[in-house]
């Protein structure tokens, strides 16, 4: 776990920036958000201020915290906090149902966009949209 996770520590810094910025991206935000604002209007750009935050707690608060705690998730957080297994076996269900239905809406977005671009069918262009992110994933 320790060399998947965190490569033993050896990893610089530039590879960890491009990895967390490319985790909080998705096709979503690139087509939703233009949206957002012509429909909205230009308040929108209060978000920014939530973005900006987010990731500064988490990397002056949780990322010290954790590592003086030697753990590398949340879910071992919640294991050693509570010592139960039940209790983190619910935080694990609960997370596994966020990432389903998130995964869902952030293939479903883009797959909307190509089909209505292309003329394809949208349960072609879902399906082929959930290959090549499985691909780049792996």
């Amino acid at each position: 776990v320790s060399d998947y996770l965190s490569a033993n520590s050896s990893m610089g810094i530039l590879p960890i920036t491009f990895s967390l910025m490319a985790s909080f991206f998705s096709a979503t935000g690139f087509v939703g958000n233009p949206t957002e604002v012509y429909q909205y209007g230009i308040e929108y750009w209060i978000a920014v201020f939530g973005f900006a935050t987010t990731p500064l707690i988490g990397a002056f608060v949780t990322g010290p915290f954790f590592y003086k705690l030697k753990i590398k998730s949340v879910f071992e957080y919640i294991e050693l906090r509570y010592d139960n297994k039940k209790v983190k076996l619910i935080g694990n269900i609960c997370y596994l149902l966020r990432t389903l239905i998130s995964s869902s809406i952030v293939t479903y977005g883009p797959a909307s966009a190509v089909s209505l671009v292309l003329k394809l069918n949208q349960n072609i262009t879902i399906a082929i949209i959930g290959c090549i992110g499985t691909f780049y994933t792996t």
